[in-house]
């Protein structure tokens, strides 16, 4: 379809404003405060050599990126590290996700932003400025999963819905612990609440009811090398009218490296487990093609494999692109005399962005030597007559 065809001038597109940032940035570095240095002879926390450290900028943090939600983390998974005081992050994003029922194709382009507050909490958000669903079953409905109704997304009932304006996630992030402070990991917790500003009726992309979710997180930077992070939560759905939506345990593992270098490579497995296996309508919805929507649908808890690379300079400006795969999503051909597409399952992802960096331990410089002692006077002997 062209909106996936479109993708190549994104790509393009953030390409050339990740280089025009980078050139600004560079032009004005003279103007930032200088990195610290470790005395002669001194190295960083870890044995790194000075010059392997040198994304650090300033010396007291090292490079991290925002997720698709706008706190601190990999891509799709949050790391328990925080925003330092007073400082700010911003990105845009375009993230994908494929689902089962209906063989639907959803992306969302949110605005991300991030603040911190006092070293320990950071305040996000993440403004789904155009959503776009692309419902590919057809009829639009049938009776099985194939033709049923997405949980995130029940009031679907066309096969393009266009640019619509999707929903606004606010939240805020509590590190408990980091390995700024010299603790073996960092752990935070996050919570989040959706503001349901996306459209309920004609359009469908939304369901018009408050979400909440709240997350622990943990993670880890290793030997300066590699960063491991891992989650697990709770998303708590708010129930429209006539319409049994699933709740659902959040969960996420991933890894970026090398993690101070300005090129990165990012591997997440990320999902949900609905808590309930059906979701069912208590109303007829008909489809524009007045395709009848089975009254109780089968669902598939989502599960995918997310892969990325991103650039990221000495000031924090970011690019990225990646794709994300739906594991073990039925082919068509599995609900009737369809064809499988290849893409139904593969979605891709692009990010540009800015994030100052997280703190890390700079161990007190060795204190000076001793002064050496003060001479002494002696006689002369024999003693002068």
């Amino acid at each position: 379809m062209w909106k996936r065809a479109s993708t190549a001038i994104v790509v393009a597109v953030v390409a050339m404003a990740a280089t025009a940032s980078a050139q600004t940035t560079s032009a004005a570095a003279g103007s930032q405060q200088p990195a610290t240095t470790s005395p002669q002879g001194a190295q960083p926390a870890g044995g790194q050599d000075p010059a392997a450290s040198s994304m650090m900028t300033p010396a007291e943090t090292r490079p991290a990126t925002t997720t698709f939600m706008g706190d601190t983390g990999l891509w799709f998974v949050p790391t328990g590290e925080v925003l330092p005081a007073k400082r700010w992050s911003f990105s845009l994003y375009r993230v994908n996700f494929d689902y089962n029922e209906g063989f639907t194709d959803v992306s969302n382009w949110p605005i991300t932003f991030g603040a911190g507050l006092g070293g320990k909490v950071e305040i996000f958000g993440a403004v789904q400025g155009v959503r776009r669903i692309d419902r590919d079953a057809r009829p639009i409905f049938f009776n099985s999963q194939g033709g049923g109704v997405a949980n995130e997304y029940p009031f679907v009932r066309g096969g393009w819905s266009g640019n619509q304006f999707g929903d606004v996630w606010v939240g805020a992030k509590f590190n408990l612990a980091s390995q700024f402070e010299q603790k073996p990991v960092a752990f935070g917790l996050r919570a989040l609440v959706k503001l349901p500003t996306a459209k309920d009726d004609d359009e469908g992309v939304g369901t018009g009811k408050l979400d909440f979710a709240f997350d622990a997180i943990l993670s880890k930077e290793i030997n300066e090398r590699v960063e491991v992070s891992g989650y697990g939560g709770v998303i708590i759905r708010g129930k429209p009218a006539d319409v049994e939506i699933s709740n659902g345990i959040r969960w996420g593992v991933g890894l970026g490296l090398p993690s101070r270098k300005n090129l990165r490579l990012t591997a997440e497995l990320h999902g949900e487990a609905y808590t309930d296996d059906t979701l069912t309508l208590s109303r007829s919805l008909i489809g524009e093609d007045g395709s009848i929507a089975p009254a109780s649908t089968n669902l598939d808890s989502p599960f995918n494999a997310s892969v990325g690379l991103t650039w990221q300079s000495k000031k924090g400006i970011f690019a990225g692109a990646g794709l994300n795969y739906r594991v073990k999503m039925d082919g068509r051909s599995e609900f009737g005399t369809f064809e499988d597409e290849t893409g139904d399952s593969l979605g891709f992802q692009l990010r540009l962005g800015y994030h100052p960096g997280v703190r890390i331990y700079v161990p007190p410089p060795p204190p000076p030597p001793p002064p050496p002692p003060a001479a002494t006077s002696c006689t002369p002997w024999p003693p002068s007559l």
